[in-house]
């Protein structure tokens, strides 16, 4: 099934740039009224605005048409492009627009840049919402002809009519240690007929269970505290799970040819297991009692009886995850605390058998790590570890578990390279209006700098310690992505003045300054730039400085303050005017100074 959404972007240019420098060399592209290229679209974007004198409105519609990794294993790039094609077409008929076809994900989708302004008559299409109901529609169309799958109409309506606090959580889960443990109870809970089979593959997984005869209690590695299984999801309580593990066992008992292949040397005993099924009584279960540790020694007899080879799971999870690291290039490094970590995921720390993700408190074994690593699932992954392939045919023949949540990414060993960095850099700049030219200044500042990922990262002297991270969303806009401790200011230069020009953000600073932005000179005015708005660096600065008098608050768009730019030089004006600062508004034509001397660009 196909996803589709669309935004509405100022400039075409840089929108254009953002889709055709994430395209694969042999991603296809292709386009209708316009040139297939990044300048020659641009350009040709540009001619029609001129011809109809148009100077003011967005200049680019950006569509995203989306598939799932599984369905995208199934179509060809060049078909992709050419749904991207016909969905343009039937939609935008009479405007150029042109195509760009990812395939580096995984997912394949495409990249439909549209220029609103009609080529013979210069309409202009409205920035309307009703636009993304219909350009479903079609896809959908596009997408049966196709032979391929659609979204349930009445799932796509509760997730249109969700509120976006809910759609936030949805995009933000995959962080969460709850995710994971719930996703390692799918694959427990998809290969069990017994709760004794069922815990212990949590527990080879890093969960361990407690089944007591009216609830059961989940408790993650490294935590304390457990987590119910009706607080976890009904899915994951005994009613629901009880219901599995009958299910299971009709599945497996008409496969009853499999299990010499797959589990040899304990067929025997799986199918004797499997064929006394009507006698068995699913919600038994061996006890546990409240005084003793949760982890359990699996027992032979639950091993020899699972359907599922569980041993692959222990063997799996106590393989050197530091050789498996070296072995593929990703460096490790010594904290101060004389932790091995991941050199460029620093709150990752490694052990030989364990990882853990210090910002979220999800841990994991080789499994996890190799699963992220290649794109597995967690079967798949204890595969790979222990060389069984045909483990794999539990998926075959009984369904796949995927993964739906990921604690970490692990970095690539080829990071950005200086040219790579400030190509990035000059597209961010570009972005908001400033100067592209910065961009080498502000590399070299050491003060921003592009991750592994493409994001920009600006950082206080360079240092982990405070920082502020920008990624692009699927449109090419810059959205904050992470943040620490920005509470401290990016950036502050002492000025031979008693004013304070103040900046509530690096893009603000970076569109009104120059090269000389993170120079530490003599200036007629004092400088403090912030990651965001907030007081307490402003507090500490002015403790530090108590020469100055005067705050200038210097807005991202001088002519045009945005709403929260106003909120926040009203908390200026409320907080430090009434300490007998004066605070007012930088104007529009106000430099960054040096003994008089103009050094905008």
């Amino acid at each position: 099934m196909a996803i589709v959404t669309i935004r509405f972007n100022k400039n075409a240019e840089s929108t254009l740039a953002y889709v055709f420098k994430g395209r694969e060399s042999t991603d296809p592209v292709d386009s209708a009224n316009c040139s297939p290229t990044k300048d020659g679209s641009t350009t040709d974007f540009a001619s029609v605005r001129d011809l109809h004198n148009i100077r003011n409105g967005n200049e680019a519609i950006h569509v995203v048409q989306s598939w799932g990794p599984d369905e995208s294993k199934t179509i060809s790039p060049r078909t992709v492009n050419e749904m991207g094609m016909e969905l343009a077409n039937r939609y935008f008929p009479g405007h150029q627009f042109v195509v760009v076809t990812h395939t580096d994900t995984g997912k394949f989708h495409n990249h439909i840049i549209v220029n609103p302004i009609g080529i013979e008559q210069g309409k202009r299409i409205p920035d309307k919402k009703i636009h993304l109901k219909k350009l479903r529609e079609i896809s959908d169309e596009i997408c049966v002809a196709r032979g391929l799958s659609v979204i349930n109409p009445d799932q796509r309506l509760r997730r249109e009519r969700m509120p976006e606090a809910v759609r936030q959580i949805e995009r933000r889960k995959g962080s969460s240690y709850v995710m994971d443990m719930r996703q390692k109870a799918d694959l427990a809970r998809a290969y069990s007929t017994t709760y004794d089979q069922y815990a212990t593959i949590l527990q080879g997984l890093g969960v361990a269970v407690r089944v007591e005869k009216q609830n059961i209690s989940y408790l993650y590695n490294g935590h304390t505290r457990a987590t119910r299984g009706d607080k976890l999801g009904k899915s994951y309580d005994k009613t629901a799970l009880e219901a599995s593990f009958r299910a299971n066992d009709d599945r497996f008992a008409a496969k009853a040819e499999l299990w010499a292949r797959l589990r040899p040397g304990d067929s025997t005993s799986v199918l004797a297991a499997i064929n006394d099924r009507g006698k068995k009584d699913y919600a038994a279960f061996t006890p546990v009692s409240r005084g003793s540790e949760w982890a359990q020694v699996p027992t032979s007899a639950t091993l020899k009886s699972s359907p599922f080879p569980i041993d692959a799971i222990y063997r799996a999870s106590r393989a050197s995850i530091p050789a498996y690291l070296n072995q593929n290039r990703v460096e490790l490094a010594t904290n101060d605390r004389g932790q091995t970590i991941l050199k460029k995921r620093p709150y990752v720390v490694i052990e030989e058998q364990r990882w853990t993700n210090t910002r979220n408190k999800t841990q994991g074994s080789l499994i996890d790590i190799v699963a992220s690593h290649r794109n597995l699932t967690l079967l798949q992954s204890v595969a790979h570890i222990t060389g069984q392939s045909h483990l794999t045919e539990f998926e075959t023949h009984f369904g796949k578990v995927e993964r739906k949540s990921q604690s970490f990414y692990l970095p690539r060993p080829d990071g950005e390279d200086w040219k790579r960095s400030v190509e990035t850099a000059a597209q961010f700049i570009k972005s908001f209006g400033g100067n592209p030219k910065v961009a080498s200044k502000l590399i070299g500042s050491g003060r921003a700098r592009v991750t592994d990922h493409g994001r920009i990262r600006f950082e206080t002297d360079g240092e982990q310690k405070s920082y502020l991270e920008l990624a692009q969303d699927d449109f090419g806009d810059w959205k904050k992505s992470s943040k620490k401790n920005v509470t401290k200011p990016l950036h502050s230069a002492k000025g031979t003045g008693s004013s304070l020009l103040l900046f509530s953000t690096p893009q603000s600073y970076l569109k009104t300054t120059g090269p000389q932005a993170f120079v530490n000179r003599n200036r007629r005015h004092n400088v403090l730039v912030l990651f965001e708005a907030n007081t307490e660096a402003i507090d500490d600065h002015l403790k530090q400085h108590p020469h100055i008098k005067k705050i200038e608050f210097s807005p991202f768009t001088p002519q045009k303050p945005s709403h929260a730019e106003l909120d926040f030089f009203g908390i200026l004006k409320a907080r430090y005017g009434s300490s007998g600062f004066e605070v007012g508004m930088a104007a529009p034509d106000r430099s960054l100074s040096r003994g008089g001397h103009d050094m905008d660009l």
